[in-house]
């Protein structure tokens, strides 16, 4: 379960966006319910027979972006349609940089959050300060899972740049 001592984070909504999340892959995982998008700008409730509490605030997600410096740039970028033009790209910090190399992947849902199309998928583009938070749902708390599939979990629903390299680094040589 997450708790406050887990999160790098100053406020309340981001632990909750995360906690929706972690709620969602653990039942995903048990098989107790297909594909569950927890992170939107809506209400989400998860049952409490699952052990898990309930989520009954509204999760913010949009303005947790907004306050983000390399998201909240990439989503005006996004916002206004244009692509910096390799000098352009030059100004931006390498977070941006990188984040623009996928920048036809990239779009402002109707809810206005960033997300990453994967084939099928729509995945949110997560802050760096909670990924920590991530690897320790996915890859301790569910019973020190390996690399590949602690991917997978996170690459279902989230994105962020260099995602590989960063769960394989948490998981080989962190934990």
């Amino acid at each position: 379960m997450i708790s406050a001592n887990h999160l790098n984070y100053s406020g309340s909504t981001p632990a909750e966006v995360v906690q929706a999340a972690i709620c969602s892959v653990r039942l995903q995982s048990q098989g107790d319910l297909p594909w569950l998008m927890a992170l939107t700008d809506s209400i989400t409730a998860i049952d409490d027979d699952y052990n898990s509490p309930s989520i009954q605030q509204h999760i913010d997600l949009r303005q947790a972006q907004a306050l983000d410096p390399v998201i909240s740039r990439v989503v005006h970028l996004v916002k206004i349609g244009k692509r910096p033009s390799v000098k352009e790209n030059k100004g931006e910090s390498g977070e941006v940089q990188q984040m623009l190399l996928t920048w036809n992947k990239l779009s402002l849902g109707s809810d206005n959050i960033l997300y990453h199309k994967m084939s099928l998928n729509q995945q949110v583009v997560l802050l760096r300060q909670l990924r920590l938070t991530i690897f320790k749902e996915l890859h301790e708390d569910m019973g020190h899972l390996g690399v590949e599939r602690v991917f997978d979990l996170a690459k279902s629903r989230f994105y962020w740049p260099n995602m590989k390299e960063d769960i394989t680094h948490y998981v080989t040589k962190v934990c």
